[in-house]
C-alpha cells in the first residue's frame, strides 16, 4: 500500500480485508506510520509481518508482541489520518515492486521478494544456488590450506 508522509489511513483500511498470513507492504516515508495499536490489529487478523519503507514506533511493544515488522527506522511521532493513499496495488519499497500477492520471504538477512509467477522456478532453483555456495566455499578452504 501507498501512504503518504506520515500519514496511515491507508494502512487502516488495508486492515479491513487481510487474510491470514498476508503481509503488508507499506511504501512511506519519514514519520512514524505503524505502531503497537495497528500491530494488535494484525495480530487480531492474522497478519504475520508488516514491511515498513519508513519508520516505526513502538517497537519494543512490537517486539513483545511477536509482530514481524521490517523498518527503515524508528521515530517517537505518531501519523495523521488524512489520506490519500492506495491499497491493493503495486508499491515500490525499498527499490523493490511489490505486487498483491507476490510472495514475502523474510531471514536474518531481510526480506525477498518474489512475484508469484516465478514462485515455482525460484523454489527449484534454490538447491542449485545452495549447491554453488558449497562449492564455492570449498575451493576457498582447499586455496587457503594450499
Amino acid at each position: 500500500m501507498q501512504v503518504w508522509e506520515g500519514d496511515n489511513l491507508a494502512i487502516h483500511r488495508g486492515l479491513d480485508e487481510p487474510k491470514p498470513g498476508d503481509v503488508l507492504v507499506n511504501a512511506v516515508t519519514n514519520r512514524s506510520v505503524f505502531g503497537g495499536i495497528l500491530a494488535e490489529i494484525c495480530l487480531s487478523k492474522g497478519v504475520t509481518g508488516v514491511i515498513i519503507d519508513g519508520a516505526v514506533r513502538d517497537i519494543e511493544e512490537m517486539n513483545e508482541m511477536g509482530v514481524a515488522v521490517f523498518a527503515r527506522g524508528t521515530v517517537p511521532a505518531g501519523p495523521s489520518k488524512n489520506g490519500p493513499g492506495y491499497v491493493g496495488k503495486p508499491v515500490a519499497c525499498g527499490n523493490v515492486v511489490c505486487n498483491p500477492g507476490d510472495v514475502v520471504i523474510r531471514g536474518a538477512d531481510g526480506i525477498v521478494v518474489v512475484p508469484q509467477s516465478e514462485l515455482n522456478e525460484t523454489v527449484q532453483a534454490l538447491p542449485g544456488e545452495e549447491d554453488i555456495e558449497r562449492q564455492i566455499r570449498s575451493q576457498i578452504k582447499e586455496a587457503v590450506t594450499h
